[in-house]
């Protein structure tokens, strides 16, 4: 027989007044309650979990120097375009300001060679600079004003004979291939008869192959009169001529011959492009009799 458990005070031990005991069929709707509880609070939409943000939200402002201006549409291929606003094309302008546009008509050469050929005589008050921008044209800053505004008036170079026009930069202005129509072009006459040797005489010769512009020297040597050097413009859509007449009020004729000739070079020896390596002095030759 186990001993009774005796407290303290010699008296037995009490239950406590507290303590509740429950039912079974209490204990059995108090977790209907629960499990009640636990299947709303599943039924209740979750919060959104917030999205990480983008590697352009995270880079820090001072090192990003582009934005996103506009968004693209897109063309039936799928080719992405933009619209540049007007203050972008603006701010183009300024950055390239007195920048001479040269179109090559035919194989550029190198950058090289176009400063070791432009530079002695553009860059003679600093030196020019050379940015190439496509196969057949670049841009060239020369920074001397003087310099630059006589290099647009000659208008038509040559670097490596290869022909260059040249214009000044300007936002409308296009830096795509550019067709040669018309060049300029030394022409050299010889055995100029003296009724025909004065401007106006050399003029009349010169324009049975172009546009007349100006003898190599201002004024005429009086003393050694024959040959003499112009520059003509010609129309290279025309063939030019081999034999040129020149007649008067009172029957007076000349008539000479003029010889052109175009030296190719090897790089280029069947270039369908006037000046691709091509060198663009032609000499001709006026007799008369």
């Amino acid at each position: 027989m186990n001993p009774k458990s005796i407290s303290p005070s010699g008296e037995p031990p009490t239950a406590d007044p507290k303590r509740k005991s429950f039912s079974s069929s209490e204990i059995r709707v108090s977790n209907s309650v629960l499990d009640a509880k636990l299947q709303s609070s599943s039924d209740q939409p979750s919060l959104p979990s917030a999205s990480a943000p983008s590697y352009a939200q995270r880079l820090k402002s001072s090192l990003r120097n582009l934005r996103k201006i506009s968004n693209p549409t897109f063309l039936v291929d799928g080719t992405p375009v933009v619209q540049a606003p007007a203050s972008v094309l603006l701010k183009t302008a300024e950055l390239w300001k007195d920048h001479i546009v040269a179109h090559f008509h035919g194989t550029c050469p190198p950058p090289g060679k176009i400063f070791a050929d432009l530079n002695p005589v553009w860059g003679k008050f600093g030196d020019i600079t050379v940015r190439m921008v496509s196969e057949t044209s670049c841009l060239i800053f020369v920074p001397n004003v003087q310099s630059r505004e006589w290099v647009l008036q000659v208008g038509y170079w040559q670097v490596d004979h290869c022909a260059v026009s040249v214009f000044p930069w300007s936002v409308e202005g296009s830096l795509q291939d550019l067709e040669l129509k018309f060049a300029p072009t030394w022409v050299i006459l010889k055995n100029v008869p003296p009724q025909l040797y004065s401007l106006d005489g050399i003029s009349v010769v010169a324009s049975a192959v172009g546009e007349p512009l100006h003898t190599e020297k201002s004024r005429l040597d009086p003393y050694h009169f024959g040959d003499t050097k112009v520059k003509v413009e010609i129309d290279l859509s025309v063939t030019l001529p081999n034999v040129v007449e020149v007649r008067d009020s009172e029957t007076l004729q000349k008539k000479g011959n003029i010889l052109f000739k175009r030296k190719m070079s090897n790089q280029q020896p069947e270039s369908p492009k006037f000046g691709d390596y091509t060198q663009t002095e032609m000499f001709g030759s006026f007799q008369g009799r």
